[in-house]
């Protein structure tokens, strides 16, 4: 079960990294639908589909639109440690590095992600 935070936080990371806008809608039921889209009104998913704080492979994507976008991005997990993602670009200044850390990788991923992107 997500917690209000890590919906927040997804919420973010798709309108500040993924670059996408968030829809809501009623549908004939009359019950409220949301999903992103993007700029050019491409639907992309569900909202309730995209859980990057928490799935590993939809943070994978967070991580490619930043390689993307011209940042290089490391990441490591020792025993016991943290997990821990660092965004920097390549021959930039030491203020051009952004780092998270948190217990399991994916939120680390966005959220160095968010920092890099200037929505921390």
């Amino acid at each position: 079960m997500m917690t209000p935070e890590q919906r927040e936080l997804d919420r973010r990371v798709a309108k500040d990294v993924m670059g996408w806008r968030h829809v809501t809608a009623t549908g004939v039921t009359g019950h409220p639908f949301c999903w992103y889209e993007t700029d050019q009104g491409e639907h992309v998913r569900a909202a309730k589909a995209w859980h990057p704080s928490t799935d590993i492979a939809q943070a994978w994507e967070v991580a490619e639109v930043m390689r993307a976008d011209g940042w290089e991005w490391w990441i490591s997990r020792a025993p016991g440690k943290p997990a821990s993602a660092i965004f920097a670009r390549p021959n930039g200044e030491p203020e051009d590095v952004y780092s998270a850390m948190a217990e399991a990788v994916p939120e680390a991923i966005v959220r160095a992600a968010l920092e890099a992107k200037g929505g921390s």
